[in-house]
C-alpha cells in the first residue's frame, strides 16, 4: 500500500482507503471529493518506489548532494526575489 487517502467520519471514527504506485491521480481525486463533502483531516501518505532517494539514506555534504551536483538551497531566500549576480 503505497499511497493511502486518511479522513474523519462524521461519528469521529477515522477510515482510509489504500492505492497502488500508478493510483496517485486517483487518490487525489479521492481527496479532492471528500473535502468536497466536508470530510475533516484528510491526508494522504505514500512510501512511492520512484521517490528521489531512501528515505532517511540521502544527504547533503561539502554542499553535494550524493551524485555529486551542487545543492544550493538556502532558507535565507525562501519567500523572497531571485538572489542578485553580484
Amino acid at each position: 500500500m503505497p499511497i493511502v487517502v486518511y479522513w474523519m467520519e462524521a461519528a469521529g471514527m477515522p477510515s482510509h482507503r489504500e492505492f497502488g504506485d500508478a493510483e496517485l491521480p486517483q487518490a487525489l481525486k479521492l481527496t479532492e471529493q471528500l473535502r468536497a463533502a466536508g470530510k475533516r483531516h484528510v491526508t494522504i501518505s505514500s512510501e512511492l518506489v520512484g521517490a528521489v532517494g531512501k528515505p532517511g539514506a540521502d544527504a547533503v555534504e561539502g554542499g553535494r548532494l550524493p551524485g555529486g551536483d551542487a545543492y544550493e538551497f538556502n532558507k535565507r531566500h525562501r519567500g523572497g526575489g531571485p538572489r542578485s549576480e553580484k
